[in-house]
């Protein structure tokens, strides 16, 4: 039985057992706020005797004179306090195709179909990918919202079947998966598809390929279980998956003092991530880039800040609260040694193992006029 229907996303049933979810839409709501604040952190004044107050403040600009503590005094923050205030910008809309099958049934995956990603760059099925994962949201009747809410409900899937296919195959069934986690009902695979226990639940089917930093994600197919469809497929293709995205670095900066990598960042006072979510409990990575463009210009590119960058510092962050900057070196193993007043752009990023390369936290940094 062949249905159509429209959600406030677009969900229509077609009638090669797929439908559409938020295709074709991109919310540039947040590249539109301004995220313009003062700077935030303990201050210090020429001499570097902590400023009066010890909260956030409008720096001045380079060079310039004034400030709360009396004219010619120049302030600088010492102790970086990360903020929801402070955050940068990111609005990301995924578009998919909903595939049906039929429960309780042998299931094939097939990602012989995907020759792009859903960033637009070009991949080999085969040797470019190198595991395959098959999850379950754990929402149920949320398919209608999963391209509206993917970065909220994305983190909320158990992991059910895997496979590293070491860049040997394009295709598996369910017998050849590997069980990562056993709902309580499971006595065998087929379980994890059961079309009474999981009727109304998203299931994401995901391809992966793997880097020094981790798996990256190149491709979601969802499906759901379906008593009226046939279908024991989910054939994955570069269309399966969208992603547009805008993104604002309008800020303003921290100005931090030059050439001394003795800085803290307290993170204690986030509760946001750049999505909106929790701010997470663990993160992956810290990293300072220094970079020839300017804000505006970098703004296109904070899915993959590296390939822009002219230097990188990075260090695990882990469960800290608390991180020196000074902990961070490049990949030659060199100390991150502050930043230079020579003009170019610095930005201080946090990443966490998510769905996409962006930091859950990004902000600009820049050097002020006072002694190191």
């Amino acid at each position: 039985m062949k249905l159509a229907s429209w959600f406030a996303i677009t969900l229509a049933l077609a009638c090669n057992a797929t439908s559409s979810i938020g295709r074709g839409t991109l919310d540039d709501g947040t590249a539109s706020d301004s995220n313009d604040q003062a700077d935030a952190g303990t201050t210090f004044d020429r001499a570097g005797a902590p400023g009066s107050g010890g909260t956030s403040s409008v720096n001045p600009a380079p060079g310039a004179t004034g400030g709360s503590s009396g004219a010619g005094t120049l302030r600088c923050v010492f102790d970086i306090q990360a903020t929801t205030e402070n955050n940068y910008g990111l609005s990301a809309t995924f578009g998919f195709e909903l595939t049906h099958v039929a429960p309780n049934v042998p299931l094939t995956f097939d990602w012989s179909g995907v020759t792009t990603d859903f960033f637009g760059r070009s991949l080999d099925p085969q040797t470019d990918i190198a595991r395959l994962e098959v999850s379950l949201v754990s929402y149920k009747n949320t398919a209608d919202v999963l391209a509206r809410d993917f970065m909220t409900l994305s983190t909320k899937t158990i992991d059910l079947l895997a496979l590293d296919t070491l860049g040997s195959r394009t295709r598996a069934r369910t017998e050849d998966l590997e069980v990562q986690m056993e709902p309580p009902i499971a006595d065998n695979v087929l379980s994890d598809f059961d079309g009474v226990a999981f009727d109304g639940f998203p299931y994401l089917l995901s391809i992966a390929s793997t880097s020094a930093t981790g798996d990256q994600i190149r491709m979601f197919a969802p499906f759901v279980l379906d008593f009226a469809s046939k279908n024991t497929s989910v054939s994955m293709t570069s269309s399966s998956t969208t992603l547009a995205y805008a993104s604002s670095l309008t800020l303003t900066p921290v100005h931090i003092r030059p050439r001394d990598p003795h800085e803290l960042l307290d993170l204690s006072h986030l509760t946001t991530d750049v999505f909106g979510r929790p701010f997470p409990e663990a993160l992956r990575e810290i990293r300072i880039s220094e970079h020839s463009h300017s804000l505006d210009e970098l703004a296109a590119d904070v899915m993959d800040l590296d390939a822009v960058a002219d230097h990188v510092w990075r260090a695990p962050a882990g469960t800290e609260t608390s991180i020196d900057l000074s902990t961070l070196a490049d990949d030659e193993g060199q100390a991150f040694p502050g930043i230079d007043p020579a003009g170019h752009a610095w930005l201080l990023a946090l990443y966490a193992d998510d769905v996409i390369p962006a930091p859950v936290f990004l902000t600009a940094l820049e050097p002020c006029d006072a002694a190191p």
